[in-house]
């Protein structure tokens, strides 16, 4: 089904279409018009319902209210106690004679009913669905008017039930008791039913049904001519729009179709133009196909030129490219990888590398070989190498990325992606002179030159890593100190002697301490001590040790002896204190040490 519809001519199939809409549409307007005429006919039958029920209960009052008054006081002194004439006596039973004559003139169906439970006559007893509305009615439970389309023996009617008479005082001498009731209407009807009735009590409804068959059959019929008509008027319309689409549509697209079949089978048609026909869209789509036609014959005719052109072009542009490859300063290599049964790459093979390769790695003629065969060990000593590569052979994400290449002793800066699955290029450039320049400037960033000691911004990082240390319970603490008479080095020797005193400083304090402390200098004569994990006792036991050491050191400079000690503030860092708070601290007690004669440790 689905090949047909793939393969279905376009006019067979935008006029099926077309047709089936104009069906639908045919179909929706018949169903709507049959489906509001029964409506229409619903509403009148309840107008005339209406009507009829009215004028019914109209007679009832007239009876009760009127007539049967009047002949009671006229007949009074003649009649006796037990007469009785239910033609005169019974509104109900006038209206139901009444009815009878009805139907014999006018046999429509409509029919008329007083219906009661318990009714003295068995014609005006209730059926069970006027009963059932009755008691309700009687109950309470239902409004004084209901009305329902209902299927009586296989026809429908219009049913319409609506509250009927209610007993009066001039009812009750025949409604009461049995013994009070004339016995002309007890011997006529017995003494069981319809009595014991009260005053206002609900006596009757009335039953109304009226045929709606004739109405229906109405709109059927009228429904199948408007079908008839609409089919005729859509016959017309389809086949309007059947011959417009062919003569305007379909037409010329079949004009255009054997052209170009005979293009496409045979060259000499090539070139050949179409006729524009009407309409804006197809007239374009017409010239497009003559452009196209006439295109393809001059390409057609200048191929070999065309081929010869785009032939240097290639050639010239795989020169610029070849040139591009071999004269760029940055190494290239286009490699396959390859991976282990559980796909983990395991080594790569080169296929084309630039001569800058071969400059920047010293490797040669390794085109065809694998990685683990040119550079021995190298999968052992950079095995993050494999796993980039692999990554991006594998994903097709590019990356970029720095590594201090072992096996050939340099710092490459490589740049790598995948123009396909499984396959790499990697464009990388030799940095190891300005990794070696970043690295001397960070080391300088944070040593002092003359020492080779850690600077005051070394000592911050340090520091700062040690206060957070001490929150979590490892104490240590720092010594601040400064080296007593320094001056007169300077002024007496000059600075160069300066320094060397500073030099010897810095290994008299290296060799007084524990491997694992640090010594910093801060600037100038002042310097620093970070005594890991010890506080208290053993702290100042070191201080002293370095005091001691620096007081026993004879200082011989040009032929002159200086005796230089050393004051030094002993902090405990528990991590209380922030870093700035420590650093001040310690250099108020180094101060305090200062104050009261030098040569000594002060400790807060």
């Amino acid at each position: 089904m689905v090949g047909w519809f793939r393969n279905a001519r376009l006019g067979m199939f935008l006029n099926l279409c077309i047709g089936g809409f104009f069906v639908l549409a045919a179909v929706v307007v018949v169903v709507s018009v049959n489906y509001n005429m029964r409506q229409q006919a619903l509403v009148e039958a309840q107008s005339k319902a209406r009507i009829i029920l009215d004028r019914n209960l109209a007679t009832h009052t007239y009876f009760s209210r009127i007539m049967k008054p009047s002949i009671f006081a006229w007949s009074e002194p003649f009649r006796s106690k037990d007469y009785f004439d239910h033609t005169w006596m019974s509104s109900t039973y006038a209206i139901r004679e009444i009815e009878k004559f009805f139907k014999a003139l006018n046999p429509s169906g409509y029919s008329f009913k007083d219906s009661a439970v318990d009714a003295r006559s068995p014609e005006n007893e209730a059926d069970e669905y006027e009963r059932v509305f009755f008691e309700n009615l009687k109950a309470g439970k239902q409004p004084e008017m209901e009305s329902n389309v209902r299927i009586i023996d296989g026809k429908p009617y219009l049913v319409v039930l609506k509250k009927g008479e209610v007993m009066e005082a001039s009812c009750l001498r025949c409604h009461s008791r049995p013994e009070n009731a004339p016995k002309g209407m007890t011997d006529y009807y017995g003494t069981e039913r319809s009595f014991n009735r009260r005053d206002g009590e609900l006596a009757s409804i009335v039953s109304l049904r009226i045929p709606l068959a004739e109405a229906y059959a109405a709109a059927n019929v009228f429904s199948l001519k408007l079908s008839v008509i609409l089919m005729v008027v859509l016959i017309c319309l389809f086949s309007i729009q059947f011959w417009l689409y062919r003569r305007f549509l379909l037409a010329p697209l079949g004009i255009m179709r054997e052209k170009a079949n005979e293009i496409a089978t045979q060259d000499g048609h090539l070139g050949e133009e179409l006729p524009r026909p009407f309409g804006r869209e197809i007239r374009e789509l017409t010239s497009t196909f003559n452009e196209m036609s006439v295109k393809l014959r001059y390409d057609r005719d200048h191929l070999e030129e065309l081929v010869q052109k785009r032939t240097e072009a290639l050639q010239e542009s795989e020169m610029r490219y070849h040139s591009l490859f071999e004269n760029m300063l940055e190494g290239f290599a286009y490699c396959k990888m390859i991976y282990d049964g559980d796909g983990h790459p395991v080594d790569f093979i080169y296929l084309d590398v630039n001569a800058a390769f071969e400059r920047l790695t010293g490797l040669a003629d390794v085109a065809g070989k694998k990685v683990t065969d040119a550079i021995p060990g190298v999968k052992e000593s950079s095995p993050e190498l494999f796993e980039i590569y692999g990554r991006v052979a594998l994903t097709g994400n590019p990356e970029k990325f720095e590594i201090d290449f072992k096996p050939l002793g340099k710092h490459l800066s490589i740049s790598v992606y995948s123009p396909e699955k499984d396959y790499f290029v990697a464009v990388f450039d030799d940095v190891t002179e300005r990794k070696s320049y970043e690295d001397k400037l960070k080391h300088f960033a944070v040593h002092d030159q003359l020492t080779g000691l850690l600077n005051r911004r070394g000592l911050e990082e340090i520091l700062s890593r040690t206060i957070a240390k001490a929150k979590r319970g490892g104490v240590s603490s720092l010594l601040y100190t400064d080296l007593d008479n320094f001056k007169d080095v300077n002024d007496t020797v000059g600075h160069s002697a300066g320094d060397d005193v500073l030099v010897i400083l810095t290994d008299l304090l290296k060799a007084a301490l524990r491997t694992e402390d640090i010594v910093f200098r801060l600037g100038g004569d002042e310097f620093a001590v970070l005594l890991d994990g010890i506080d208290g006792r053993e702290a100042l036991l070191a201080a002293e040790r370095l005091r001691a050491a620096v007081e026993a050191y004879r200082f011989e400079l040009k032929g002159q002896v200086f005796p230089l000690s050393l004051s030094i503030g002993v902090v405990r860092i528990d991590g209380a204190l922030a870093l700035g708070e420590l650093l001040s601290e310690a250099d108020t007690a180094m101060y305090k040490a200062k104050a009261q004669g030098k040569n000594r440790v002060v400790a807060t």
